[in-house]
């Protein structure tokens, strides 16, 4: 089989060829893939972001110690595909089409191949093919993650809920504007580029356009928000959005760009660790004291927030936004595409 490699951060991944990989237990499921998406979580770990820390994980998985146990590797957190081997009971059969996620330890699905969990894939939605239907799906978990992990909405709470998505017409930030849709949000706010207003305006957001002059005070007229989600890197306007949230009322202000990848990466787990969990009281501290919290969010692999998307889809809820479909040649162009954090749809990788 063929897969899109790293051996080492001094050089580019290429695509190479592989042994096809094996189920070596019960929980896992081997996938021919189809199509899986690119995201900027893969460009910059291709770059060598969270070694240090996606290293220990997987040694601890793998009881294999070493300082390069990664390496090397494949990247792609998601993928559409067709079920090659699967352990009996799980309730899924060979020749089965599915979604799923791969664990952010384990090798990815930029390859021919790929194996993940069995709690990882659900039934492929009927109403798109499979490009269309691995477009979303990081995106998606990521998005479901951040609202319910670590936002504490859902479905049942969010009706009366007001919240503001930084990085509104990305993968995260159009998966998020969606859900909250579907679940019926009070209000959805989002911010993006100027060309991509039309986009986040017809997912049901009210746009605005984060290089406005005006911007602070074109927010502070729609604030209070009771969740605010950071879908971009870390600017001087979303530093200043806890001031968007409402007193009291245990208000939160989510971040996917959390600092302790990177220092991870500068300083090792342990002291890693520490800096991070520093930097974030010291960030809390006047949040505290008005009865609101930042908090950081991460991807976090959940069997519901696939089964919520495959229905979303297949009701005709979700629309999955694809700006490109690469095929395996092609994979580079993708990642460089990708890297240049436009928005406005998602690359996909064809295998079929």
């Amino acid at each position: 089989m063929q897969g899109f490699v790293c051996e080492d951060y001094h050089h580019r991944p290429a695509l190479k060829e592989l042994v096809t990989p094996r189920i070596t237990n019960q929980k896992e499921v081997l996938i021919k893939v189809k199509a899986s998406s690119v995201n900027p979580i893969d460009v910059w770990m291709s770059e060598g972001y969270a070694h240090e820390l996606m290293t220990a994980v997987r040694n601890v998985e793998t009881g294999r110690f070493a300082a390069n146990a990664r390496l090397p590797i494949t990247f792609g957190r998601d993928f559409s595909g067709v079920v090659v081997e699967v352990p009996t009971g799980s309730g899924f059969h060979a020749g089965d089409e599915v979604i799923g996620v791969v664990p952010p330890s384990w090798p990815g699905a930029h390859a021919d191949y790929v194996v993940t969990r069995t709690d990882c894939i659900v039934p492929k939605p009927n109403a798109v093919d499979h490009a269309h239907a691995a477009a979303m799906i990081y995106a998606t978990a990521t998005a479901w993650s951040s609202l319910t992990t670590f936002g504490r909405l859902n479905s049942v709470n969010c009706r009366h809920q007001r919240v503001l998505i930084h990085g509104g017409s990305g993968g995260v930030g159009t998966s998020t504007i969606q859900i909250l849709k579907y679940w019926g949000v009070q209000k959805i706010v989002a911010t993006a580029s100027k060309k991509n207003q039309d986009l986040v305006r017809k997912l049901g957001a009210i746009p605005y356009d984060y290089a406005d002059p005006n911007i602070k005070h074109d927010l502070l007229k729609e604030a209070p928000f009771d969740l605010i989600l950071d879908c971009t890197p870390r600017t001087e306007l979303t530093d200043w959005s806890d001031t968007l949230l409402g007193l009291w009322r245990n208000s939160i202000h989510l971040t996917l760009t959390s600092p302790l990848m990177q220092q991870t990466d500068r300083y090792g787990v342990p002291l890693g660790l520490a800096t991070t969990t520093g930097t974030w009281l010291c960030r809390n501290l006047e949040n505290f004291r008005k009865g609101r919290a930042f908090i950081y969010a991460y991807f976090i692999p959940d069997k519901d927030a696939l089964n919520l998307l495959s229905t979303m889809i297949d009701e005709g809820k979700m629309v999955p936004i694809v700006e490109k479909t690469y095929q395996r040649d092609q994979i580079a162009e993708a990642y460089e595409r990708v890297g240049q954090m436009k928005g406005g749809g998602k690359a996909v990788i064809s295998f079929e």
